[in-house]
């Protein structure tokens, strides 16, 4: 009997055993008839109002690495999947603008390996890091998701944009990463410093003054 790829419990498992902890999200589903003609998209917990359909926590499971638990809670029809910062990767949410160009300067220099990345629907960047070796400084706009703040991690499904609410919902996928998590990850010290970088030349742009690059 054949049977489809069970994409999101492959990646779990690769999540897990990477040591980056997992947990199940809510799914996406077509809407009942009797509640939307059209079938939009809804999320599975049930609420047509949710305000993170498909992207919030499923269920009482903890976060885990535990493989033979991570079998149990993904199986033929899976729910979405949630990642979090922790001991192996650190994520952070990058401004539009200073994370293009930053990820631009990543890619001119070539510091060291790619960082897995992917574009959120606000326009931000979601950037996965090593963990920084202490404190850093972060620049403007960019916030550390710390341990325990869900991730929705690929190849999970999210709501598509609003002029595809009746068609296929969107699986999301790491840019220019996708070994990810099984290729080793850039410093947080080497992304934030491009990202920090290219914020500092968008303010000198706009402010029509021009100083010293920052190395």
């Amino acid at each position: 009997m054949f049977r489809p790829r069970n994409t999101l419990l492959e990646a779990a498992l690769a999540y897990a055993t990477a040591g980056i902890a997992v947990r199940p999200a809510y799914t996406l589903v077509r809407a009942p008839a009797r509640h939307d003609a059209f079938g939009r998209w809804i999320c599975s917990c049930g609420d047509l109002l949710c305000d993170a359909p498909g992207e919030h926590l499923a269920a009482e499971s903890g976060w885990t690495t535990d493989l033979h638990q991570v079998a149990a809670t993904w199986p033929e029809t899976p729910p979405n999947l949630l990642i979090t910062s922790g001991e192996r990767v650190s994520f952070w949410r990058v401004p539009r603008v200073s994370g293009a160009e930053g990820l631009r300067l990543f890619e001119q220099l070539r510091p060291g390996p790619w960082p897995a990345h992917l574009k959120l629907p606000s326009g931000e960047w979601l950037v996965a890091t090593l963990p920084p070796a202490g404190d850093i400084e972060l620049p403007t706009g960019v916030v550390h998701l710390e341990p325990g703040v869900p991730v929705l991690a690929p190849p999970s499904r999210r709501l598509p944009t609003k002029s595809g609410l009746l068609g296929l919902s969107t699986r999301t996928r790491w840019l220019q990463a996708s070994g990810f998590p099984r290729t080793p990850l850039p410093t947080a010290e080497d992304v934030l410093r491009l990202v920090g970088r290219a914020e500092l030349e968008r303010i000198e742009l706009l402010s029509g003054i021009r100083t010293v690059d920052v190395v």
